[in-house]
């Protein structure tokens, strides 16, 4: 049963995304500004679940586009011709095949801690990559791979409308689950270690446990916004596994704030913008969140630069998003 505030973010996602269409594409064009405002409750149903383990239990997984490709290769080609599944069982079998993966991996890599299990996830993205490429015949390699449109409950996303309609109705619902997740007792202990690991031990925690419980459950968020990108795009290539969309959804987290679920959904979404504002941005994308990934670091370190000190106390503050960081910047230049 979802908590209160559950109930207020499924309706406030679902709000937005009237908003949105209602706003926007009637001035900014139907076909292609639709499409991109389909893709960001994907991208941002896979920024939820990182903010589950990295946001919430500090674990840095730096292959979480592993997962968001692997539910979209997943579901392409369950949902294809052969073995030609009806889209809704090929998308609950390809979540829950990612699932099963995550908890596979999941005893092995959460034995490593801090900077070992980041560099150690590092390689699922180049691994998912290289399987992409060895089953060309399967996957379709660097040429990519066509996809069915998803169908749930009679809707299919054969339409621009109907797909929107089905991507911000399933961010609606994964955003009131995550919410449901981090206020109940798993949630509580993840953020138990998320600030003290050896005190949450301590006090009984089952650490492993709990940290491969949130793995699986962030690799389920990436798998269903895989399959809302590939339904969306109707064609997927090997960079969804890369590395620059993995740093896109660690910059979102923490731009949005570690341990928020809503405003790295926004982050998320407003990157998906930037291509429109700035033209090169999209070309140079790695340039961009690698940059904004070092300088993020930089101020949160425990240790930062001494012109970074004030911006870093305000970003450490709870909550820590930029709104609240704007608002106690300006606060205490107005104080003097």
């Amino acid at each position: 049963m979802l908590a209160p505030g559950a109930w207020r973010v499924f309706t406030g996602v679902l709000v937005t995304g009237a908003l949105l269409y209602a706003l926007l594409v009637p001035v900014l064009g139907q076909t292609y500004n639709l499409k991109t405002l389909t893709v960001i409750p994907a991208f941002g149903l896979a920024t939820v679940g990182l903010a589950l383990i990295f946001g919430i239990t500090h674990q840095l997984q730096l292959g979480h586009a592993a997962f968001f490709a692997g539910g979209a290769y997943g579901y392409a080609i369950l949902a294809g011709p052969e073995p030609g599944l009806p889209p809704w069982l090929a998308a609950v079998v390809a979540v829950t095949a990612v699932g099963v993966v995550a908890g596979l991996l999941g005893r092995v890599l959460l034995r490593l801690a801090g900077f070992f299990f980041a560099v150690a996830t590092l390689g699922l993205g180049l691994i998912v990559e290289n399987v992409i490429f060895a089953l060309r015949e399967i996957t379709g390699g660097d040429d990519g791979l066509t996809v069915t449109p998803l169908s749930v409950g009679g809707v299919a996303a054969d339409t621009p409308e109907n797909a929107y309609a089905l991507a911000w109705v399933a961010l609606a619902v994964g955003l009131a689950l995550a919410w449901n997740i981090r206020g109940s007792r798993t949630g509580r202990a993840a953020g138990s270690i998320g600030l003290d690991e050896k005190m949450a031990a301590a006090q009984a925690v089952d650490v492993v446990r709990v940290k491969r419980q949130m793995f699986v459950l962030s690799a389920v968020f990436a798998a269903v916004g895989g399959i809302i990108f590939a339904s969306t795009v109707r064609f997927i290539t090997p960079e969804l596994s890369s590395l620059s969309l993995t740093l896109e959804f660690i910059v979102a987290v923490v731009l949005g704030g570690m341990g928020a679920l809503v405003w790295p959904v926004v982050a998320v979404g407003g990157f998906e913008w930037l291509p429109i504002a700035f033209e090169n941005v999209e070309e140079n994308v790695g340039l961009v969140f690698g940059g904004l990934l070092i300088v993020l670091m930089i101020v949160q370190s425990e240790e930062p630069a001494r012109p970074a000190n004030r911006l870093r106390r305000a970003l450490m503050t709870r909550p820590t998003n930029l709104w609240s960081v704007g608002r106690r910047l300006i606060g205490r230049r107005s104080a003097r």
